[in-house]
Order: structure tokens, then sequence, then C-alpha cells
């Protein structure tokens, strides 16, 4: 993790949760968290529709989280890559200047998830998407490229995911098209924001850095974090649906696995369960990790 000043984002460089076999394990009954708040958006569209996960997503045409929609455009991608699902992928609103969403929230950590899929809306060209979003004091994307950004890391969408603290009952998500770059818009195809408890606090404020011995700084309320990678480190990709209600994706470690060392893997005892340690809560991660 890097640490920033409190009115800026704090990056998490690595959220990595190895696959460990603990003796004499029982779990909780219970080791879903349940999300007070659950708002899944579809951009572009008007219609209610299901992912892959079964998770319904509402369109956000004549939506109650944007005040109006002048100066913003709708349209469906040009094309679809065999690896993208249709929501929320295949609909975007297109921004030309300043628009806000605002999602009515109870006060607390939340994930706010903002889903992207290059390709070509309403006959713009992708590589003039450059823009940035920003939430309250927090500026979560800076003169941010999708096209680029997924081109540089060989995925065909990609997902920024950032946790901060709600104190006014609102999430507002502002999307700015950068004035670096002629003819520049912003566009979105998906917003998800859902309560979170605060796994990443402690209780004297501190955190340690793993690796770095004694280092150690604050996460409060006033700190913001981005998600760069979570791992399932030696299991299989585990998606939203199954995890443990905070509805995270954890990746397959094997493709940031340097050269040939791919070592070996294990799984517990089918028989083995886990029993977590008393500070830490069963949804901290699904018991498949």
């Amino acid at each position: 993790m890097k640490n920033t000043n409190k009115n800026h984002l704090l990056s998490i460089f690595i959220s990595l949760y190895l696959s460990v076999l603990v003796h004499q394990i029982s779990a909780a009954d219970n080791a879903s968290y349940v999300a007070a708040d659950k708002i899944f958006l579809n951009c572009g569209s008007s219609l209610e529709t299901q992912d892959t996960d079964g998770r319904s997503w509402e369109g956000d045409n004549d939506s109650k989280f944007a005040a109006s929609e002048e100066n913003t455009l709708t349209s469906r991608a040009a094309t679809q890559d065999p690896s993208v699902a249709e929501v929320p992928y295949m609909t975007a609103r297109i921004f030309r200047s300043e628009f806000t969403y605002s999602f009515p929230v109870g006060s607390g950590r939340k994930f706010v998830r903002l889903y992207f899929y290059p390709s070509s809306y309403a006959g713009l060209n992708a590589s003039n998407a450059i823009f940035s979003v920003t939430s309250g004091r927090y500026t979560l994307l800076r003169n941010f490229s999708v096209s680029q950004t997924t081109e540089a890391l060989n995925y065909a969408f990609i997902v920024k995911e950032f946790s901060i603290n709600v104190e006014n009952g609102r999430v507002n998500v502002t999307f700015t098209p950068s004035p670096y770059f002629t003819n520049s818009y912003a566009f979105v195809n998906g917003i998800e924001v859902v309560s979170m408890p605060d796994i990443y606090n402690t209780a004297d404020g501190t955190t340690t850095i793993v690796g770095q011995g004694s280092a150690i700084f604050i996460i409060d309320n006033t700190t913001a974090l981005e998600k760069v990678v979570r791992l399932n480190v030696g299991g299989s990709e585990i998606s939203p649906a199954e995890d443990t209600g905070l509805f995270r994706s954890w990746s397959d470690d094997s493709s940031y696995i340097f050269a040939a060392q791919f070592g070996v893997t294990d799984t517990a005892s089918p028989n083995m369960s886990i029993r977590y340690p008393r500070r830490i809560p069963p949804y901290v991660a699904p018991v498949n990790v």
C-alpha cells in the first residue's frame, strides 16, 4: 500500500489472501455479510436486467440517481468481445461535460465499483474517452483512458473498485472529460455501490504493511482505498456471487506468477473447516480462499 494525504486516494497495491490450512477449525454457520445498501446501475439502459451471476441491474434512463440527463448520450457498444458479458458492459452513458450520479445510502464504508468496456459508442472514437472521476473530496481516476489501460493490461474490460467512507448519506460520483485533450469525453457502463464492514481499520487506527517490518500507516474514515488485485492464491477464480456478501471478485493467481516458477498447490481436506480468530469475521474471505 502507499499512503497519500488524507484528501486523496490511497491505493492498495496488492490485496493477497493466502489459502492456509488451519487445524481444529469450525466455521460460523453464517459467514456472509448482509449489505444495507446494494445498488447496481446498468448505464445507458432503460431495462432491469440480470448479469451472469443472477444479480439484477436497473437501467439509468430517467434514473432517480441523476438530476438531469442533459448533455449525455446513451449507446450500445459497436462490438462485443466474446469474453464480455452483456450486463453491464454492452450499454453506456456518454458525457461531454461534467455529470454527477448521486446515490442515497447509509453512513459507513462503501464499495464503489465502476465498470468499463472500451468500444465505440454513438460513433465516437474510443481513444478519445479520457476523463476523471471524483467522489466528494476523493479523486478516484485522473485523466483515465479505458482503451489505453485495457490494451496495456491485455484486458477486454476493466472494473475499478474503491472503498470510501460516507458520512453525509450520499455517494456522489462525478465524471469529467479531460480538458487537456481535444474531443475528449467520459463514459461508464455500470456503477455498483455496496455497503461494506470496516475490514481495513484497526482498534488503534494503525495498519502494518506486509514485508515492511514495523512500518505502519493510518487507515481512518478520511482514507480512501483502491483495489489493484485480489487473488485466490493456489485456487480458481471466485465470482462476486460466490463471495461472502461483499460481491468481491477473486482472481486465479497463475497469471501473476513469474516465468515458470508455478510452485505446488494444495487443498485442504474436505473434512476440514475453518475457525476464524476472534478479531477476524468469517466474511473476510470465502471458505474456498
